[in-house]
């Protein structure tokens, strides 16, 4: 199956699993020591991407390139992907990023004032098996250099997925099958957790 297939196929997953809206989530692929990632196109709808609303992403260390003749512009969240893209422990692999908005997720950590660290799920259900959370990066706008950068500073080795405060939860990994089962884990736990919570408030 091709890498633009996959991307297909995984938006049209997290949709069909509630981890996104129909126009929000974003997916980019790396081959290898390649100077260029592949990135869904925003404001598109993402259980029916097509081939063609998965945009080339030429970069360099400090800027990234494409084509703005194009009929589709890559995700306004496309630092939050280049940073991450470029170093170097992924730029030596094929390597997936996925962002998505998982309702449990963004409950878990809180809105507004309350502020709970993503990671501490694990310390409950020590037999989940998804990898290593990092530490949460607060709230910033979405599309923001803030955003991009705190992403870039606190999903870093050996880290493999980190909570955004009020927003959602960034991924990556070189194998996009093992980073969308541990994303539907990691909400499948937090489920038990708030229905359980429910039930002692009851």
């Amino acid at each position: 199956m091709s890498f633009k297939q996959q991307i297909i196929d995984n938006m049209k997953l997290l949709y069909q699993r509630k981890h996104i809206t129909l126009r929000d989530g974003n997916i980019s692929f790396k081959p290898r020591n390649q100077d260029y990632f592949y990135i869904t196109a925003g404001s598109v709808l993402k259980d029916r991407l097509t081939p063609e609303q998965i945009v080339k992403v030429d970069f360099d260390d400090k800027t990234t390139k494409y084509d703005t003749n194009s009929l589709y512009r890559p995700s306004q969240e496309l630092n939050m992907h280049y940073y991450l893209q470029k170093k170097r422990q992924h730029y030596m692999q094929d390597t997936y990023v996925v962002h998505a908005h998982p309702p449990n997720v963004i409950a878990y950590m809180g809105m507004y004032s309350k502020q709970v660290q993503l990671d501490s799920i694990t310390t409950m259900f020590p037999e989940m098996n998804i990898g290593l959370i990092g530490k949460n990066v607060p709230f910033f706008d979405a599309g923001s250099e803030e955003l991009a950068k705190g992403c870039r500073d606190n999903l870093c080795s050996p880290y493999t997925m980190v909570g955004l405060k009020q927003h959602g939860i960034m991924c990556v990994g070189k194998d996009i099958d093992e980073i969308m089962e541990h994303l539907e884990t990691l909400e499948f736990y937090l489920d038990i957790y708030f229905k359980s919570t429910s039930l002692h408030i009851r």
